[in-house]
């Protein structure tokens, strides 16, 4: 009998401990459901929200293009920097030179280059070297004036030796070194017809150093070779009254303009792009001015050091991968345009 009972017993403890356990074990289930449905819900409404963000995103990038996929202006805002600083001084446009020279060969171009005088750079497409390895014409655009082939008759510019006034060899780049009065200019308004390069991507293309007033007009700039550079474009240093008007400034480039301890810059209705890091350095200088340009695809944007004066980007078309402004230096942004593709 007491075996019986206690067998009754032992069942009914263990038949409630079962339905304890099933019970807990219930209610975990149905948290971890509950759960799992609103983290499931969460992450639905998260992906909808994403969803939502890009289609606004790619609306407004389609907003800044117009059907003719050319740019279109977005409002304009005074500033987009947090130290604007002074706008830049109006600039007279520089005067040719009366000596004009028309230059046919590479020869007939380096030559030229002196004081007091305007070269309008009109290079046979069979004095041009075509950009396509094959050889292949694809086109106007691909001839370009590979100026290295002349460079290596230059003098060598080696800095304290009491170099003098004229045009150099430096690092296989083209030096301009305290000339006065000069201008450059594509015999087109097309700058692609008068695509000036280099084939070192260690070196600067062309250099300007202690020069005043020297004029850049209808030219493509930038180098041969790529995908990387250490040379800039075009590099200005120590130079008064420069003038840069419907040109071109390219990557590889590893900067597009480079301004350093210089005045009374200058530039116009030009298209700085695809270089390695920023589209424009400037340093240590004074009263400069970006009019109408165009600037875009160089991922370190625009340095301005701190002890420059008067810089201004005025009326001019930033992609939005460059503007990062780094540097802590005055910029004054007027008239800002997004450019978008």
């Amino acid at each position: 009998m007491k075996q019986t009972i206690s067998y009754i017993i032992c069942s009914l403890f263990s038949l409630t401990l079962l339905c304890c356990t099933d019970s807990g074990t219930t209610k975990e289930t149905s948290s971890e459901d509950a759960n799992k449905q609103d983290s499931i819900a969460a992450h639905s409404d998260a992906i909808q929200a994403s969803d939502n963000h890009m289609a606004n995103e790619a609306s407004t990038k389609s907003d800044e293009i117009d059907d003719h996929n050319t740019i279109k202006e977005i409002p304009k805002v005074d500033s987009i920097y947090e130290n604007p600083g002074e706008p830049a001084e109006n600039m007279e446009p520089l005067k040719n030179p009366s000596i004009v020279i028309k230059a046919k060969t590479l020869e007939e171009f380096i030559n030229s280059i002196t004081d007091n005088v305007t070269i309008i750079v009109s290079i046979d497409d069979d004095a041009k070297e075509l950009r396509d390895e094959d050889g292949e014409d694809d086109g106007d655009n691909d001839r370009l004036i590979n100026i290295s082939k002349i460079l290596n008759d230059l003098p060598y510019f080696e800095d304290g030796k009491g170099m003098g006034p004229g045009i150099y060899n430096y690092g296989g780049g083209l030096l301009l070194n305290e000339l006065t009065n000069v201008t450059i200019q594509g015999e087109s308004e097309n700058p692609e017809s008068t695509s000036i390069v280099i084939e070192e991507s260690y070196t600067d293309v062309i250099w300007t150093r202690k020069c005043t007033n020297i004029k850049f007009q209808n030219l493509k700039i930038g180098h041969m070779y790529g995908p990387h550079c250490l040379g800039d474009a075009l590099s200005i240093d120590s130079c008064n009254n420069i003038e840069i008007t419907n040109c071109k400034l390219y990557g590889c480039g590893y900067i597009g303009l480079s301004i350093s301890n210089s005045q009374n810059i200058n530039v116009s209705k030009t298209e700085i792009y695809e270089c390695s890091s920023e589209a424009l350095f400037i340093h240590k200088s004074k009263n400069v001015l970006l009019n109408e340009c165009l600037l875009r695809d160089c991922p370190d944007g625009i340095f301005t050091g701190k002890e420059n004066q008067q810089i201004e980007l005025r009326d001019c078309y930033i992609s939005s991968n460059v503007a990062k402004f780094r540097g802590n230096g005055p910029l004054k942004v007027s008239g800002f345009h997004w450019y978008g593709r």
